[in-house]
């Protein structure tokens, strides 16, 4: 038992390499590298956005309570707290930005979904002809509803994130795996007409290895600065090359 499991994990870990490497060699495709273009241009302004209304938010919050602020660490001269709230703001920023940048990642993702999804089936499951594409509607609600569970999440685990100390790392990993692994295994699932939530599951069931390990390599590529600007569309290529095999449509 204990040696046939290693060895489902042993194919799993290949099979994930190989679906990476497909998803890494094909960002040269055409079609994929306007794609490319356009989703980076989304994360770039959504991270700008982000880190200018954060850190506006905490210099807005500081010019309010700078006085006790400047008592409470003892500064006096305006230099030494400007410089302090320079830095809060940043590390501030940062913080929301890598929180908030997941769910960025994924909602970017939706808009493109069918676009990477037929450039990857041409070129690895000619088979499967020309799909039509998944209904607009529903794939944008299912995006927005799993985008907002992600960000709402998020939003409550934040005083966890701050007080757990080096643990925050771990949780933040599990937990945005978890969610962002069954947010691009859904919006994959939609476009091969798995809709119901019984249907959805069994397909899961048939996905080695699951979301969950799927999504947490997708957080550690988001850690990664530029590359982590790849994430929407390596993401739909890899969930791509997952879910059609166990769609039983090839």
């Amino acid at each position: 038992m204990g040696q046939n499991r290693r060895n489902k994990m042993t194919k799993d870990q290949g099979n994930l390499m190989g679906h990476f490497a497909k998803a890494f060699g094909q960002l040269g495709d055409p079609a994929i590298l306007s794609i490319l273009l356009k989703s980076a241009l989304i994360c770039v302004a959504g991270i700008l956005v982000l880190a200018s209304t954060v850190g506006l938010g905490v210099y807005g919050l500081i010019d309010a309570f700078g006085d006790g602020l400047a008592s409470l660490f003892g500064l006096d001269d305006e230099s030494s707290l400007a410089a302090l709230f320079s830095v809060v703001a940043f590390l501030v920023a940062g913080f929301f930005v890598m929180t908030f940048y997941l769910p960025l990642t994924a909602f970017t993702a939706s808009l493109f979904l069918d676009d990477v999804a037929a450039a990857v089936e041409r070129r690895h499951y000619p088979s499967l002809g020309t799909l039509p594409d998944a209904s607009f509607l529903k794939g944008l609600h299912m995006a927005m509803r799993l985008t907002a569970m992600l960000v709402l999440v998020n939003i409550l685990l934040i005083p966890v994130y701050f007080l757990s100390g080096p643990v925050s790392f771990v949780i933040f990993t599990l937990v945005n795996g978890y969610l962002v692994g069954r947010e691009y295994f859904e919006q994959s699932a939609l476009r091969y007409g798995f809709v119901r939530r019984q249907d959805i599951a069994s397909l899961r069931a048939r996905v080695h290895p699951g979301p969950l390990v799927v999504g947490l390599v997708f957080v550690l590529i988001a850690s990664i600065p530029f590359l982590n600007l790849l994430l929407p569309v390596i993401a739909t290529m890899v969930m791509t090359h997952l879910v059609v095999p166990a769609t039983s449509k090839i």
